[in-house]
């Protein structure tokens, strides 16, 4: 189907042709947009703000105060082998 809703296959060589490729260039840009989100969030970690950077911290901090909170010491002592 296309954009307009209309059948792609059944029209003839043409339009099978088209349709094949139209599939194989939307399953070559799949990885390609996997890889450019992927750089944005890493450059975006790398170029953070003091403020980004302190906002992550408490966040990371707080998750580790309610794992500790719910599960003790065995929680940590999983993580290091179990000591």
């Amino acid at each position: 189907m296309n954009a307009n809703g209309f059948s792609l296959c059944g029209y003839g060589k043409y339009t099978d042709a088209w349709a094949n490729v139209v599939v194989s260039r939307r399953e070559e840009q799949a990885p390609r947009e996997r890889e450019v989100r992927e750089n944005n969030e890493r450059m975006a970690a790398i170029v953070a703000t003091p403020e980004e950077i302190a906002k992550a911290v408490a966040e990371r901090k707080q998750r580790e105060a309610e794992i500790a909170r719910r599960f003790g010491d065995s929680g940590k002592a999983a993580a290091f082998g179990g000591f």
